[in-house]
Parts: structure tokens; sequence; C-alpha cells
């Protein structure tokens, strides 16, 4: 058996931190989260930080990091709109899943670039992807803020 590496992890930037994690912590499934802007805009972008936190009520976390100091469109939505859907994708939607990960300004709509199909939410107004095999729509319960990165755990209670 070969011998344990040891890391100090004070020793790694965030991005050091964030690679090592992200390598041990598998495997990780997508979050394919859709929300929309006060202009209307809906947003999707995958985030495979994600997990169930509650059982009654239903409750799933996601972690999201900022983008050069700043808030992605995802968390900026759900704090205006509070409310987000978790969408599941499968092994068909990978490629779109990848693609919708690109950094695109605000006022474009992954799902219309890429020629997703929404549907109308059932408890909100947020739209879901039409073509998933599950989606999860979530009122906002909680942020939280962690760490020198400033990273925000957001809480909602699936519906």
């Amino acid at each position: 058996m070969a011998e344990p590496v040891s890391i100090r992890a004070d020793s790694l930037d965030a991005e050091g931190c964030y690679r090592l994690l992200s390598g041990l912590v598998v495997p990780r499934p997508i979050a394919w989260i859709s929300t929309q802007s006060a202009a209307g805009v809906v947003n999707l972008a995958p985030f495979s930080c994600y997990t169930y936190v509650c059982s009654k009520p239903p409750m799933v976390g996601i972690n999201i990091g900022l983008r050069a100091g700043r808030r992605k469109d995802t968390s900026r939505n759900i704090l205006e709109r509070r409310e987000f859907v978790v969408n599941i994708g499968d092994e068909t939607m990978v490629q779109d899943i990848h693609r919708s990960a690109d950094e695109f300004a605000p006022e474009v709509s992954e799902a219309d670039l890429l020629g997703l199909e929404l549907a109308p939410g059932v408890a909100i107004t947020t739209p879901r992807l039409a073509n998933v095999p599950a989606a999860m729509e979530c009122r906002l319960h909680s942020v939280q803020e962690f760490g020198e990165t400033r990273a925000e755990f957001i809480v909602g209670e699936v519906l």
C-alpha cells in the first residue's frame, strides 16, 4: 500500500483547496438550477456542490461561490425572487449541462441559447426545464456565508 499523501490545507490558496476537495468528494451530483431575474430572464447553470439537507420539510442546499468577488446570476436571482428550480438532467443532456456553465451576460438566457424547452412552475413562478426526468421547485429558506471566499450555502425548501 502506498504511503498516504499529507497536505496542509492552510498551505493552499482557495483554488488549490477547491481542486483538492472537488477531487476527493466524489461522485458529485449536478444540480442544474433554473432561476429567473427580476426582468424575467431565465438563467440556467450547473452546480456540483449540492445535497439534501432535511427530509421533513424536504430541503436541498447548494454551495455557490462568488465570481471575481461578486454573486453569480444564480445567487442574485435566488435572493431577489426567493425561489429556484433544481433540474435533474440525464446522460443525454451532459453536453447542454456543460455548455450552460459558460459565462454569459445576465440578460442572456442559457435555456434560450441552448434551445431548451421550459415548462411553467407549479408552485412557483420560475420555470423548470420541460424535458428533464425530475425537477424540484424550491422556496428560499436560508443563506449562510462561509470562509474567506464568502461562498454561500443556499438552502431551499422543496415544494
